[in-house]
């Protein structure tokens, strides 16, 4: 029973963000008619203010983001062409990860790295522990494979640690670039900086779902181990 209780507890601290965020960018995303320009008109406007020369803009089928690799921001249609809070809010976040790249930022840097390797060392550290019992009685080493059990926990939690590192970068570019940004152009009104905070939050809590969801991959396996 406790521990039914704990897996209910668990899966609403996985998805209740990702729910509350959708409720929130969905509450905001109406057109605005007091807003100059779409989204998209905004980004090219910062562009053009803050001489990001070579940034691109392009529009994306399944979510927006910044594409490092090739200095892309990233942004779904409905945002794109949109005189709405949440889009205004989301363009100015991914131009704020687009600043961090400029600067140089250390864990956004760190991040980029890790990115491209999760996936492959989630994989890894999956076939290792899946394997571990097989040759454990290949090998009659019962010490091997607990060892090789531990290694493959050890893998399987670096996506957490990308997760946590992904937290503070997500955080930095939504107070520490967008939001002054957004504040300081005379992008928002002050009326609207409220909803905008709650937008910004609402974007870095997505990374607080994925580290949960982490964890809890995590615990599935050393529940089946037992």
């Amino acid at each position: 029973m406790h521990f039914i209780l704990f897996l209910l507890l668990l899966f609403a601290l996985i998805y209740g963000p990702s729910l509350w965020v959708q409720r929130v960018m969905a509450k905001h995303n109406f057109e605005r008619r007091d807003f100059p320009g779409t989204a998209g008109e905004l980004l090219s406007h910062l562009i053009e203010t803050f001489k990001a020369n070579g940034l691109r803009v392009e529009t994306d089928e399944k979510s927006n983001h910044y594409d490092p690799r090739d200095r892309t921001i990233r942004l779904t249609q409905e945002l794109m062409n949109a005189k709405s809070l949440t889009a205004i809010v989301a363009a100015a976040h991914e131009f704020g990860h687009a600043m961090q790249h400029a600067e140089n930022h250390s864990l956004f840097i760190l991040r980029n790295k890790m990115a491209y390797i999760i996936p492959v060392l989630q994989k890894v550290g999956s076939f290792v522990i899946f394997a571990a019992p097989i040759m454990g009685i290949l090998t009659k080493a019962p010490h091997l494979m607990a060892l090789q059990i531990v290694g493959g926990i050890c893998i399987l939690g670096s996506a957490v640690i990308f997760h946590l590192v992904t937290l503070p970068v997500e955080w930095d570019a939504s107070f520490q670039k967008a939001m002054p940004l957004l504040v300081n152009g005379g992008y928002i009104s002050l009326a609207d900086e409220p909803a905008a905070r709650q937008l910004l939050t609402a974007a870095a809590l997505t990374y607080v779902a994925g580290s949960l969801s982490s964890l809890l991959n995590l615990f599935v396996w050393l529940r089946m181990l037992r």
